[in-house]
């Protein structure tokens, strides 16, 4: 038997079982994304796009959820804005920022949007890319069946019906800051079918559906994993046992001496440069320890010299799933941003339009408490008031005397917070009550351009029946002069006007407004 037969004979033998297999862990690649594209996830502003959480008419979820109210007993919620509920939102964000974690990601920023463009701030987090997470709408539908049941008096038909609940999320992954869709994807769910006896067994909606959407708000992450994240992938490699130096590394792996197995396989092509299999088994040392370069320099060596066209193909294929792959240590992001949350935040005095006195004032307090909870640097405010003294300015009316560009500089702020208040009221008059706040908010930045604005309000009414119109005034009454004088006048209603208005500013993962 020649040579070159020889050498292809114990080629076959090699990939055909008479070697040593080594087992490789690597991160593959995401499989929506190319290769060049593999870096973006490393710094992911994450956006979860709602409508307003106190607008349900502009979504169908307030709809649907009054018809499903309406099939149930009249102690069960006739309204439930399941996907918008704040919690089931700070819990999706902390949730996926943790899939990005375990993938050598990160989460810089999530917010709540109610608009499809990118923030305006996005930039300065110096994100490598955006994620939009949608709920879609809830989707009833009712069916209508007979029933017939036998009666003393003959057959008795009886008309029922069931209800089917689809909804589901919808998601966009985009490169930043060209803000290019590089992937999107979705994911459908139902609550299971309800017939009319089961529905008069359910006492609470939220209890019923809640778990239900948790789930599959989850359960979407699953093929994001693999769509846009590196995922952990198993391949199997094996070396040659080959003859003399080839045999004695074999020997060595199988105690686990790598070091010295590499020096015999190197030592060998000093005097043998064209051995294919030392080639091969350096290229799968390198490769177990995530040194490409070497790695693919030594497998294309072997794929040029094997004398076996089946060999050539199998190595071809290596080299290919290496181009795929990405190393523990490539896929951890080295890059640091400027961290947004540094910056210093100027709460300046509100301006006042209502008819209160002190209004404005809680409200500015409670703005500041809420983003120092969130994780924002903030200005201290007796200092800012006696700085702003120092111009002239001691109320929000005569911020206008100086430009936000001077403010800045006098306060030594990165940004200014500005507010109004436009409503600060209750009205009563017996036959109608109606509690209402209403705040106008602004950011700007040192330079004075407008980051992010929006106005919040929260109102509570109630009609009152006419036989109950004297005592219902004369309790409210009491009610508003008693607030008064304990300092508590529409705090309820301020302290949910604050958090609406802040709830659209990015946040850290974890961190939740009071």
């Amino acid at each position: 038997m020649t040579t070159p037969y020889i050498k292809i004979f114990l080629t076959l033998i090699f990939f055909s079982g008479c070697a040593y297999n080594v087992t490789v862990k690597h991160y593959s690649t995401p499989t929506k994304l190319p290769p060049d594209q593999i870096f973006r996830p490393s710094r992911t502003f994450l956006i979860l796009r709602v409508p307003p959480l106190d607008d349900p008419e502009q979504s169908s979820f307030g709809k649907a959820l009054d018809l499903i109210g309406s099939f149930l007993p009249k102690k069960t919620k006739q309204r439930y804005d399941l996907p918008l509920s704040r919690a089931n939102l700070d819990q999706i964000a902390e949730h996926t920022a943790k899939t990005f974690r375990d993938s050598g990601n990160k989460v810089v920023a999530f917010q709540i949007s109610y608009s499809s463009q990118p923030p305006v701030w996005m930039n300065q987090f110096t994100p490598t890319s955006s994620l939009w997470i949608s709920p879609s709408d809830f989707v009833v539908k009712q069916e209508e069946y007979e029933v017939t049941t036998k009666t003393e008096q003959g057959e008795k038909k009886e008309k029922k019906y069931k209800v089917k609940v689809d909804y589901g999320v919808f998601w966009s992954f985009y490169a930043e800051p060209e803000h290019k869709l590089l992937s999107e994807g979705s994911l459908a769910g139902y609550a299971p079918i309800l017939e009319e006896e089961k529905m008069a067994q359910i006492n609470d909606l939220e209890e019923y559906l809640n778990p239900q959407f948790w789930t599959l708000a989850t359960k979407f992450l699953n093929p994001l994993k693999e769509e846009i994240l590196p995922h952990e992938v198993t391949k199997y490699r094996q070396i040659s046992k080959g003859k003399e130096k080839l045999e004695l590394a074999y020997k060595k792996i199988e105690s686990n001496q790598w070091q010295e197995a590499q020096s015999l396989w190197q030592e060998l092509l000093k005097t043998d440069p064209k051995n294919w299999e030392a080639h091969y088994n350096l290229g799968v040392s390198y490769e177990r320890v995530a040194e490409w370069n070497q790695a693919k320099k030594e497998y294309l060596l072997a794929e040029e010299l094997a004398p076996n066209p089946k060999i050539r193909k199998k190595i071809e294929k290596i080299l290919i799933e290496l181009s795929r792959l990405v190393s523990p240590a490539q896929k951890i992001s080295k890059s640091e941003s400027y961290n947004f949350y540094k910056q210093k935040i100027a709460v300046l005095p509100f301006a006042n339009e209502s008819i209160d006195l002190t209004g404005h004032e809680y409200l500015r307090l409670k703005i500041a408490d809420s983003l120092s909870h969130a994780g924002y640097s903030l200005i201290p405010i007796p200092t800012i008031d006696a700085k702003l003294k120092e111009k002239g300015i001691e109320e929000g009316g005569q911020l206008n005397l100086l430009s936000p560009k001077a403010i800045a500089k006098h306060l030594g702020g990165d940004l200014l917070l500005y507010g109004t208040l436009e409503e600060f009221k209750v009205i009563n008059v017996g036959i109608y009550y109606k509690r209402q706040v209403r705040l106008a908010v602004q950011l700007l930045d040192k330079e004075g351009k407008t980051l992010w604005k929006t106005t919040a309000q929260t109102i509570n009414q109630s009609g009152i029946k006419p036989e109950a119109v004297a005592e219902s005034f004369l309790i409210n009454l009491a009610t508003t002069q008693l607030e008064k004088i304990v300092k508590t006048y529409l705090k309820a209603e301020s302290d949910e006007t604050a958090h609406r208005a802040l709830e659209t500013l990015p946040k850290p993962v974890g961190q939740t407004l009071k």
